[in-house]
């Protein structure tokens, strides 16, 4: 006997393959980049932003410090005068030097200021610096590195003040006989007394933003001034200008005008 078998034909399955999807992977990671660079551009504008916004908010800040440490320099020297009337007026003084005395004209009387301190002479703490170069005084400028050059114990901005004479000569619009007294006669009562004009003109830097080197010893008048040397270093100034008057009155005591402001007898 005989057993037939029969066995069906192997066959091998194999599962469908799928196709992958490199496209839509590729595509996604496209837009990923992109929303990333986006992110970072608007991150850095808005730095930017920032940081611009900040050097405005400084750039204000120092120059309303500037402006007041020169403006509180113009309002002490009004206390001064009145303070200090015969240190003022005496040979050597920032306004005796000049009055009656034409020739002084491009002369300049400078000091340091400080709230403290009233130096209006050249022994006091001024010194006059002449128009040929010379120095009458002890030259003492403003330095950053002392204390008392600063307006304050913060020790961040300083004030160096010019008083010069002013040229009414060249002054194309000075009144005729404007530099004397009313009420007085020019050969009579005690003689003839001017009024005297002054350029006063306070300086105020902040030193810690760069070193000044020498510019505090240049003249606040001419060319090569102590503005343009402040200017080429980048250090951070501002200068002010007012203009005094000073004048005799008929009770030999001075009669001061200062800067328009209001005037104030000493007799």
């Amino acid at each position: 006997m005989q057993i037939l078998t029969h066995s069906p034909p192997c066959q091998s399955l194999t599962p469908d393959r799928v196709a992958p999807n490199h496209a839509q992977k590729g595509a996604t990671l496209i837009v990923v980049l992109l929303f990333l660079i986006l992110v970072m551009i608007a991150g850095a504008m808005s730095v930017k932003r920032s940081t611009t916004d900040l050097k405005l908010a400084t750039s204000d800040q120092i120059n309303t410090m500037l402006l007041q440490s020169a403006d509180n320099a113009n309002q002490k020297l009004e206390t001064v005068i009145t303070d200090y009337p015969k240190s003022v007026e005496n040979r050597l003084g920032m306004f005796g030097y000049f009055m009656q005395r034409p020739e002084t004209v491009g002369d300049e009387f400078i000091y340091c200021f400080h709230p403290d301190n009233a130096k209006v002479n050249t022994v006091t703490g001024g010194f006059i610096r002449l128009k040929n170069g010379g120095i009458r005084g002890k030259e003492q400028i403003c330095k950053p590195d002392k204390a008392d050059s600063f307006v304050n114990d913060r020790k961040i901005s300083m004030v160096q003040v010019s008083v010069t004479r002013a040229d009414v000569a060249a002054d194309p619009n000075a009144e005729d006989f404007g530099s004397l007294t009313e009420g007085r006669d020019t050969n009579g009562y005690q003689g003839a007394v001017e009024k005297t004009k002054f350029d006063i003109r306070p300086t105020s830097l902040m030193p810690s933003y760069s070193d000044p080197d020498t510019c505090l010893k240049k003249s606040v008048v001419g060319s090569d001034n102590i503005v343009s040397c402040l200017t080429g270093k980048s250090v951070p100034h501002k200068t002010l200008y007012q203009q005094a008057v000073v004048e005799e009155n008929t009770c030999t005591d001075l009669y001061r005008r200062y800067g328009g402001a209001g005037a104030s007898k000493l007799c």
